[in-house]
């Protein structure tokens, strides 16, 4: 927090007028994630507890970051129905989407025993109907900035699923790096690593080859507004 606020300031000092936040992560803040609300029954009460850590933040936006599919939401119907009011009404802030995404292909990765398990599984609808949802609450809240996770994916679409890896030795390479070696004690931390390099790998508005995706449209005919 210190830091946080330290850091603002430095910003102000120079250059006053500049609109000036930090990104906060929403999933977290309302209780989502089981790292910082493990009992899901008590969501409203972590988010009292976890907003009262952040309300000395000083900053010009409540600006929002968001990947509810990490934190048990498989899907835009079960997304609440204020998920980006929120933050930015408990602070009596305007809002802003800093960060967010939704990938457009499945994911499969290999667990410690050596079997491959599916972690999620999406497509390039389950990523349009999700930026939809975004440009549509952006839209009628009237928030000042929205940023999508990246114009292209990441990886190519094998990556996410080819498991165990060797549609192509390049990226099966990338890949063992990023599993890393076997930790003793520590099974499924190849795995964590696995799933660190795809989770957010296939949620561009384009694939890796450059082809648009459904979802491309959505976003050019909100910029052209």
């Amino acid at each position: 927090m210190k830091l946080l606020n330290r850091a603002y300031d430095h910003v102000k000092a120079k250059r006053p007028r500049l609109v000036t936040f930090p990104s906060l992560q929403i999933d977290h803040l309302y209780g989502y994630s089981k790292d910082s609300c493990p009992d899901a029954t008590q969501r409203s009460a972590c988010f009292d507890r976890l907003y009262a850590q952040i309300s000395e933040l000083r900053r010009d936006r409540f600006a929002m970051s968001s990947y509810p599919y990490l934190n048990g939401i498989g899907g835009v119907s079960a997304l609440p129905a204020d998920w980006f009011e929120r933050g930015p009404r408990r602070a009596g802030q305007q809002g802003l989407i800093a960060e967010t995404g939704w990938p457009s292909t499945a994911l499969a990765a290999k667990s410690g025993n050596g079997t491959c398990l599916t972690v999620f599984e999406f497509s390039e609808q389950d990523s349009a109907a999700y930026l939809e949802r975004v440009l549509a609450d952006s839209a009628r809240l009237g928030l000042d900035l929205v940023t999508w996770w990246s114009d292209r994916d990441l990886v190519p679409a094998q990556l996410m699923t080819n498991c165990p890896c060797s549609f192509d030795p390049t990226w099966c390479s990338v890949l063992d790096i990023f599993r890393g070696p076997a930790q003793p004690g520590a099974p499924e931390a190849q795995f964590y690593g696995e799933v660190l390099l795809k989770a957010f790998g296939s949620m561009g508005l384009r694939r890796y080859d450059g082809a648009a995706k459904p979802l491309l449209d959505s976003w050019q005919r909100a910029r052209a507004q």
